[in-house]
């Protein structure tokens, strides 16, 4: 509807957040398309609250075996 009414485009990228009440815990990459083409839409990347835990954890543990300051 975004793209309907001129707020954004077609040929750019949009970030769409989504949660619960507990607050935003999911976002979208995605390339909009109107609602005539609306299965027309491609995702292009899918980021969760899990895959950014899962980005911190790896580095914690990554940072703590030295791995990061190349004395593996």
């Amino acid at each position: 509807m975004a793209v309907d009414v001129g707020l954004i485009r077609t040929d750019e990228d949009a970030i769409g957040i989504e949660g619960t009440g507990g607050g935003a815990d999911t976002a979208l990459i995605v390339r909009p398309s109107n609602t005539h083409t609306f299965f027309n839409i491609k995702i292009k990347e899918i980021i969760s609250l899990l895959t950014i835990n899962f980005i911190i954890i790896k580095y914690r543990s990554l940072k703590s075996s030295n791995y990061l300051l190349g004395t593996r």
